[in-house]
């Protein structure tokens, strides 16, 4: 365990938050079927439920070479690299993905220094747990905040009743990483995390004029207005998948 005390802590889906990888989790999901000889309906669920066993160590090996020719060729959104250099506190990433084509991404775009550490599902095989193991190491921590793309993990995360901030992501519906935690400027006034959400749906208060041009050049943040309605148990983000990255149909 180590010592941050007054950190703001950030951690980070990675496949649909700080890039996009160009795998078919379709095609990957029966060919994985086949090689442990049943089907295999999410391929989150099973990572969780199978984790430790033989039958993980097979797939993972299957998934892990997909996700090293993706992470290869992918870029990260341009908006990450401001965030992480902005954000003042500790930054880590959690994924469903292995760590070790994460960490290769991370050194290839310069943005290895910016994050602590990468918790990938040879660590963990829920989200959940990796959340609670990065609380764990970071003691004392002001605050956590958490990023993710899919509605699954995002709701899990609200179940744990820790101190952590739980955002839905949606890039598909253009909304980007500095608007989903409202704005830059945010980090630096060290605002209670409370302050960061605002009503956006019909008959809500809305904020102040004022407010709103005081987010100045944040992106969509600046109209005034969370873009995040409450989140419904089972449906996941940007249309259809409750696991990042890794498809679930």
């Amino acid at each position: 365990m180590e010592d941050s005390v007054g950190r703001d802590v950030l951690i980070l889906d990675f496949d649909g938050v700080v890039t996009k990888l160009d795998v078919d989790w379709a095609r990957v999901r029966e060919e994985a079927s086949r090689l442990v000889g049943f089907r295999i309906d999410s391929l989150v669920g099973f990572l969780g439920d199978r984790f430790g066993t033989r039958e993980f160590e097979i797939v993972d090996g299957l998934l892990k070479g997909y996700e090293m020719n993706a992470a290869l060729s992918a870029r990260p959104y341009d908006d990450v690299r401001a965030v992480l250099e902005s954000f003042g506190g500790r930054a880590y990433i959690a994924t469903m993905q292995s760590s070790e084509p994460v960490r290769a991404f991370l050194e290839r775009h310069g943005l290895a220094a910016l994050v602590r550490e990468v918790v990938g599902r040879e660590m963990f095989g829920r989200k959940e747990d990796q959340i609670k193991y990065i609380i764990g190491r970071e003691t004392g921590a002001r605050r956590f905040i958490f990023v993710d793309d899919s509605r699954a993990h995002v709701e899990n995360c609200r179940r744990l009743g820790l101190n952590v901030k739980c955002v839905l992501l949606r890039r598909s519906a253009g909304e980007g990483l500095a608007d989903a935690i409202r704005g830059l400027r945010r980090f630096s006034e060290q605002r209670p995390i409370v302050d960061w959400e605002a009503p956006r749906r019909r008959g809500e208060e809305r904020p102040s004029r004022s407010r709103a041009r005081s987010r100045g050049r944040h992106g969509p943040a600046s109209r005034g207005g969370s873009r995040f309605p409450p989140a419904i148990p089972g449906e996941s983000a940007g249309g259809g998948h409750s696991g990042e990255g890794i498809r679930t149909r």
